[in-house]
């Protein structure tokens, strides 16, 4: 029997840490690949928000060493005619639905093949209708990681779902754009690229307009150099970020993904 180097395969998916559905999923990855290991990214994406986990998935599966599977089920679809996808890119595999939760990641380490998962022989002989996650997604990334060609698992898939972070705007002295992600501490990730400040000052006061509320807030290298103002940070994943010290942003400005962000240079000196 051909053996092969031990695997990491990567879960992200919205099914909480109550239920039995992430144990399941692992449980059938081992059970395919014993030798496999198994690690979560996370269970707590905000329930059928494809755009979070995709954001989540691409922050940190760069941190995987190369040839790592990455499945992430967000799944709201599940069951429907969309496709089930599998994708080898530059720096490994991915694995889930046809709603785009794959492609920013995909996109970010360079495909080189999208296949559609139709071949039986590497899903469950019964497919649930709502746990795709187990009957074909853990099974996939297991045979992946046993070495299973991709090519083996279907024919090449052309046109898949796209999904889009949003578009921001820059001028000269101002920044428009959108919440993209709320972490634990409540600290705001926006869309906006952190380059697009250009020479923007540390210290410099700046207006920050979420949705209707707006405060002054002061652009910081740390969280901790605003003590009493709202932060404009250049995040560790290349966007703005909007923090508060030892508090949360989002609270402050009752922020919510996909709620418009702007960012005034100048409004804050007159």
């Amino acid at each position: 029997m051909m053996t092969f180097p031990k695997r990491i395969i990567t879960l992200t998916t919205d099914f909480g840490l109550k239920d039995h559905y992430v144990a399941a999923m692992k449980g059938t990855i081992l059970k395919v690949c014993p030798s496999a290991n198994v690690i979560d990214i996370t269970h707590l994406i905000t329930r059928y928000d494809v755009r979070e986990a995709s954001y989540i998935l691409s922050q940190s599966s760069i941190c995987f060493p190369d040839e790592s599977i990455h499945v992430a089920v967000v799944d709201p679809s599940v069951g429907t005619k969309r496709k089930r996808l599998a994708i080898r890119t530059k720096r490994g595999y991915l694995v889930g639905p046809d709603n785009g939760v794959l492609i920013p990641t995909a996109r970010s380490q360079g495909i080189l093949d999208i296949v559609e998962i139709t071949r039986t022989e590497y899903m469950a002989p019964s497919i649930s209708s709502t746990f795709e996650g187990r009957d074909v997604f853990a099974l996939v990334s297991g045979h992946l990681a046993n070495g299973v060609e991709l090519r083996e698992l279907g024919p090449s898939c052309v046109e898949t779902v796209d999904l889009s972070w949003g578009l921001f705007r820059a001028e000269l002295t101002r920044i428009v754009g959108e919440v993209l992600h709320i972490d634990w501490f409540g600290n705001i990730t926006t869309n906006i690229s952190a380059s697009s400040i250009g020479s923007w000052e540390s210290g410099h006061l700046v207006q920050v307009n979420i949705g209707r509320i707006s405060k002054i807030a002061t652009i910081s290298e740390t969280y901790c150099e605003a003590s009493q103002l709202p932060a404009v940070i250049k995040g560790s994943g290349g966007f703005l970020e909007i923090a508060v010290n030892q508090g949360s942003a989002s609270a402050l400005f009752q922020a919510r993904p996909g709620s418009t962000v702007t960012i005034d240079y100048a409004a804050a000196e007159t």
